[in-house]
This record gives structure tokens, C-alpha cells and sequence, in this order.
């Protein structure tokens, strides 16, 4: 296993983190992961905010991948920063950051989060901002071991946010499919029933 503890090896493996058409090599990304801590945040980070990766999916596992280090490390605390402050990032990829946050058992490491938290600026788009608020409040919760009901908390902000939060840019796509499924439905149903022979 030196082999895969070696400095010179991981640091080959930061530069091949980014493959030359902007995606995420997912074999490397588990290889730091795994290994990493400090040096893999270093490569996470730099994957993060050079702007050559773009795809959603590689955002998310870079986000999920780096996050882990939030609250001990300050390019981790950076790239929260980043995700949350940025119009660049979308619902869904701040969500998965502040998903990221709970996942410490650590007292420091969740206060120093919490604080992250509550330093966040509202940003004016009322779905990011009570996702935001309520993350923050299971935090809270779990820094002063208390329970905090998450299921409660999403159910008490009602369908139509969940939709308007998520459903934004796709709706269409998922309509098309949706009326085309429906019309298949239909012809099938208008053709004569065969009754299999016994």
C-alpha cells in the first residue's frame, strides 16, 4: 500500500482529476477521496473553481467530495462559501452542499459549520433562502442536542415549493415526455383486445 499513500502519486493524481474534455475522472476522484484529506480537498478545490468543469454531476460529486472537510478546513469552508454565495449554482447543488452539513458528529467541527450557516446572505431567491434557514435549524439542533424534525420541517413548506424549487427548467421536458407516454397509452387502448387462444 505505499503506493498509494505516496506523495508524488497523489499529487499525479490531482492533475488528472479534470480529464481534457472538462469532466470528472470519477476513478480519481474516489482514489483522493479516499486517501485525500488535506491534499484531496487541495485538488477538489482547484477542480471546483477553475470553471473547466461545468456538468452538473461533477459539480454535485466534487461538492459532496470536498464538503466532508467543512468546518476543519478553510479551502472546504471556502468552496461552502462559494456554492452558497454564487447565482452560478443552482437549488439543486446548494441543496446537496447544505446536505453535506449535517453529516458531522464532531462538536467543533458543527459549530464551526453552524456558523458557516448562519453567515450565509439571504440571496433573495425565497426557495434557496428557506432551504438555507431550515438546514440551519437541524443544525442548531444537533449542536444543542436537540430533535429536530427534518420530515415535519419539509412537509410544513407544502408541495408547490418543493415543485417550484425543483420542477424550475425541467417541467417542460418532463411535460413532452409525459403526453407522448399518454398518447402511446391512448392508441394502444383503441385497438381491438386480443384474447390470447386458450
Amino acid at each position: 500500500h505505499k503506493m498509494y499513500n505516496d506523495q508524488t502519486f497523489i499529487q499525479s493524481a490531482q492533475g488528472l482529476l479534470v480529464r481534457e474534455d472538462g469532466r470528472i475522472d470519477d476513478t480519481v476522484l474516489d482514489y483522493l477521496d479516499d486517501v485525500g484529506k488535506e491534499q484531496a480537498m487541495d485538488a477538489i478545490y482547484q477542480a471546483f473553481s477553475s470553471g473547466q468543469v461545468t456538468d452538473r454531476g461533477d459539480l454535485a460529486d466534487l461538492t459532496r467530495a470536498g464538503l466532508k472537510y467543512t468546518g476543519a478546513n478553510p479551502q472546504a469552508n471556502q468552496m461552502f462559501k462559494d456554492i452558497m454565495s454564487s447565482d452560478e449554482y443552482d437549488v439543486r447543488v446548494k441543496w446537496s452542499a447544505l446536505r453535506e452539513m449535517d453529516d458531522a458528529d464532531d462538536a467543533t467541527t458543527l459549530q464551526a459549520r453552524l456558523n458557516l450557516m448562519q453567515g450565509i446572505q439571504a440571496s433573495g431567491d425565497d426557495a434557496t433562502d428557506k432551504v438555507v434557514q431550515m438546514y440551519t435549524r437541524q443544525i442548531e439542533a444537533k449542536v444543542n442536542g436537540e430533535e429536530f424534525d427534518m420530515r415535519k420541517e419539509m412537509q410544513s413548506l407544502g408541495t408547490d415549493f418543493w415543485r417550484n424549487a425543483f420542477g424550475r427548467g425541467e417541467n417542460r421536458d418532463r411535460g413532452d415526455r409525459g403526453s407522448r407516454g399518454n398518447n402511446r397509452g391512448g392508441t394502444r387502448r383503441n385497438q381491438p383486445t386480443i384474447v390470447p387462444a386458450p
